[in-house]
């Protein structure tokens, strides 16, 4: 049975808490910004791992430390009451961090220029890879979405042992369509020796497109480009929401396609702004330890 079927819609409401006390509008600070990152996504792997397997107990005790403090009421006792009822913690797991992703996305969308600005090209490039891509209007983009995906059904089509053939027979007919009669006849006629070689040929011209997409002539990431196309891909999405009809829902819309994004970038920026701040902090570690050995302390 839900929660909602065990305490009512009224209590589950009273339940929902804050979502890891994240303003959609605050500024950005670092520390905090690594504080309340590292709870959501804590929270999102230890539920990950219930889903998987529910009998897992430290998984379970690590959700509930992420949870009950963000839950109304006494932390102590709702750990008491998770324990005893890991049906709520997870019902409360699930609020908590739908809740938390919205505002996430939403402190993200408030400054999405300036926190991509703070990510450098292989972060871009990875959320690029990870994120839906839609219609831009743009030629070049749309092109560079559709080698994408591309690459993703060869490598979907190469760990399902499927036939090349299925994704790449639209590219093969092109290809018949340039050379001559004879020579596809030939093919044709060769089928088993030739066709194996000449798929592999057309995935490895679209693998070697599809790498060149975002790079400069040295090999290395153009940012500009990469932030440029994915704000063109968040604008796209806004110019179909502007123009919805008032019974659209626009916040689902937002959600299913705007905030996979956000949440990515923030998830890209907790990682290196978390690193930044462990290497700060070990070197002050480091700094205060030799002033200590200099003084004739043990450290």
């Amino acid at each position: 049975m839900s929660l909602e079927g065990l305490i009512g819609k009224e209590e589950v409401k009273k339940l929902t808490g804050k979502p890891f006390n994240i303003d959609p509008r605050g500024s950005y600070d670092r520390d905090e910004f690594v504080k309340k990152s590292k709870n959501l996504f804590k929270l999102e792997q230890y539920y990950s791992k219930l889903k998987e397997n529910a009998n897992d107990i430290g998984a379970l005790q690590d959700l509930i430390k992420y949870t009950a403090p963000f839950t109304p009421g006494d932390t102590n006792e709702n750990m008491i009451l998770f324990q005893e009822n890991p049906h709520l913690a997870l019902e409360q797991a699930e609020n908590l961090f739908s809740s938390g992703t919205v505002a996430m996305g939403q402190f993200v969308e408030d400054k999405r220029r300036s926190l991509l600005e703070k990510l450098n090209g292989k972060q871009l490039y990875e959320i690029f890879k990870k994120v839906p891509l839609y219609d831009t209007g743009n030629r070049e983009y749309d092109k560079i979405r559709d080698l994408r995906d591309k690459v993703m059904q060869l490598e979907q089509a190469e760990e399902k042992k499927i036939d090349p053939m299925a994704v790449l027979g639209n590219e093969l007919q092109e290809l018949y369509a340039q050379i001559s009669p004879e020579q596809r006849r030939f093919i044709s006629e060769n089928q088993h020796l030739i066709l194996p070689s000449l798929l592999k040929a057309i995935g490895d011209k679209i693998q070697k497109a599809n790498k060149k997409s975002f790079k400069n002539e040295d090999g290395s990431f153009n940012e500009p480009l990469l932030r440029d196309y994915l704000v063109a891909n968040y604008k796209a999405v806004e110019d179909q929401m502007a123009s919805a009809p008032a019974s659209v829902d626009k916040g689902s819309f937002w959600n299913d396609n705007l905030k996979p994004h956000y949440i990515e970038i923030a998830r890209a920026l907790y990682k290196s702004e978390k690193s930044k701040q462990e290497e700060e902090e070990d070197s002050e570690k480091k700094v205060w330890q030799k002033k200590s050995e200099d003084k004739g302390m043990r450290t």
